[in-house]
């Protein structure tokens, strides 16, 4: 591939876009934007139009007065975008980077190949993961969209761009033997003010947001609030979950323990989460939490995985799905049901119970069988009310 500094004959760059010039058969040029490609991916580009021109099959399409560039569309979705200040900030990042790769080019001539060719690129050379890809796919498509509703444009290029697949089933926990404790020494040595944090957090599953809510440049939300903790009844209430719907955190004593150090701490402030001092500890940057990980000699470990360590937990000990479910505050019993099979010792006791009544109805010498179960050892159907209790131990 010949170098960016020496571009062939017919190619020049106009900022960080490539522009191609064309021959006509009877002799007259054209001048063509192609974007924000690669350089290999221009002379692709420029070669097939000039192989359309002399072919006779290439017809320049006639520029009607006022057609749309995509940054007029970026634009307009923005404006659309402000509307759910929740996701602002990224879509504004995301649009910046799609406006410098193709701002000036009209939106109607961006083609499916074009944009899945940068996206692909980008992801590359910036490491995006697959999620990333698709935000921007999305971000992409509901321009277009947008676009479409305007009598901007007639087409969608960006919704035939094919979505990655994600796998949204990562169950990192801790082993409660080893990896707990040492990680929760840590954070009681080096980091001594944060492991209320850190209780309240693995003993509730609680998200991140609903503990620290959101402070970024236009959303600013206070996260738990004294007003909505109920020490007395033993749980707190999260006005507005990730689905956007109100839950009950059920609180055990560890937990209850964390909020009264909390509450120790409180004085003008009416977060939950706050500093030695009682100042607000907005608690967006988790970098403490991941250097104590390093130096606990843990692996692979974010914030979230206490949120999967307490479902984990739980699923080990017995608690059926459906009050997992709800403990967890999913909003489909699917997202629960990705920790069954975290609790192989549970499963196989489970299983056993089969052969140990096998057993009792035909008797044999072999002792290599467990015995036979006792009245706490049978399966129920058990509420979330019923274990309550045993939560809260």
């Amino acid at each position: 591939m010949k170098k960016e500094g020496k571009l062939p004959r017919g190619l020049r760059k106009r900022g960080g876009s490539y522009v191609a010039f064309l021959t006509h058969p009877d002799g007259h040029s054209e001048r063509r934007t192609i974007g924000c490609v690669s350089l290999q991916t221009a002379i692709l580009q420029r070669g097939k139009w000039q192989l359309e021109l002399l072919e006779g099959k290439y017809i320049k399409r006639a520029v009607r007065a006022g057609a749309a560039t995509f940054e007029e569309i970026a634009d307009a979705w923005l404006v659309k975008q402000r509307e759910n200040p929740k996701s602002l900030e990224s879509t504004e990042s995301r649009v910046k980077l799609l406006k410098e790769w193709w701002g000036p080019r009209l939106a109607r001539d961006l083609t499916k190949e074009e944009i899945a060719a940068k996206l692909t690129e980008a992801a590359t050379d910036k490491k995006w993961a697959d999620a990333t890809f698709n935000n921007y796919r999305l971000c992409l498509s509901g321009t277009y969209r947008l676009a479409i509703e305007n009598k901007k444009v007639d087409q969608n290029p960006a919704s035939k761009v094919k979505l990655r697949r994600l796998n949204n089933e990562r169950c990192r926990f801790l082993t409660r033997e080893k990896e707990y404790p040492a990680l929760r020494q840590i954070v009681a040595e080096h980091y001594p003010e944060r492991l209320p944090d850190f209780d309240l957090a693995l003993h509730t599953g609680m998200r991140h947001s609903e503990m620290y809510g959101r402070h970024e440049k236009r959303i600013k939300t206070p996260g738990l609030t004294w007003q909505d903790v109920h020490l007395a009844q033993h749980f707190v209430t999260i006005p507005e979950s990730k689905n956007g719907k109100k839950r009950h955190v059920i609180l055990n004593n560890d937990a209850e323990a964390a909020l009264s150090v909390l509450q120790e701490r409180h004085k003008a402030s009416n977060r939950a989460m706050v500093n030695t001092d009682g100042s607000d500890y907005l608690g967006i940057s988790t970098k403490w939490f991941d250097k104590a990980v390093k130096r606990a000699g843990i692996i692979d470990f974010s914030w979230h995985c206490l949120r999967h360590t307490f479902a984990s937990w739980l699923v080990m000990d017995g608690v059926n799905m459906r009050t997992v479910q709800v403990l967890m505050g999913h909003s489909s019993i699917k997202m629960t049901e990705r920790y069954a099979h975290l609790a192989p010792d549970h499963m196989t006791s489970a299983v056993n119970r089969l052969s140990r009544r096998t057993v009792a109805a035909e008797p044999t010498t072999d002792t290599s069988f467990p015995p036979a179960p006792t009245s706490t050892d049978t399966e129920s159907d058990t509420g979330i009310y019923d274990v309550l209790p045993t939560l809260v131990q």
